[in-house]
């Protein structure tokens, strides 16, 4: 009896150990999809000179070609006692919501800052990831952020106030 109480013991750490290593191992490839997803979206934002409609466009067209369908809530950002205003995106078809309530599939912050005299802009994008059970759902997010080189001229300097 008490070498098949052993076994089972031994059988149970083999099992805990094995879904550790599964989570560990989708986690890290979801992380990876994530950050690559978010790599993307990054370079449309500076090819296209900052964040409007067209670019939207661009990055659902992304979202699109991976079948991404993670969603997150969405902060402002503090940098220097300034906060800066989260635009959130829920897709393609939907007007983006400035400081919003929600889950979205994409937030951008746009900061600036003065370099040699001029402003210049930052966007930083932030989507998400979640670790899914099919009988639990979705068990966790995980936010992926990446900021944009420094943008001189964005594409309109308004797009970020005009926003409800």
């Amino acid at each position: 009896m008490r070498n098949a109480i052993a076994g089972s013991w031994v059988y149970t750490m083999v099992l805990i150990f094995t879904v550790i290593l599964v989570g560990y191992v989708a986690v890290s490839i979801n992380y990876a999809h994530a950050y690559q997803i978010n790599q993307k979206i990054t370079t449309t934002v500076e090819t296209s000179s900052g964040y409007n409609q067209d670019t939207k466009e661009k990055i659902y067209d992304i979202f699109d070609s991976y079948s991404y369908q993670s969603t997150g809530t969405c902060s402002n950002e503090t940098i220097n006692g300034h906060t800066y205003d989260y635009i959130g995106s829920k897709d393609r078809d939907t007007p983006d919501i400035k400081n919003g309530a929600g889950r979205y599939k994409y937030c951008i912050v746009r900061t600036d800052a003065t370099k040699g005299g001029n402003t210049v802009y930052y966007y930083k994008i932030t989507n998400f990831f979640g670790f899914t059970i099919p009988v639990f759902g979705e068990i966790f997010t995980f936010r992926v952020s990446d900021e944009t080189n420094p943008i001189l001229y964005p594409v309109t300097n308004d797009f970020f106030v005009t926003l409800h």
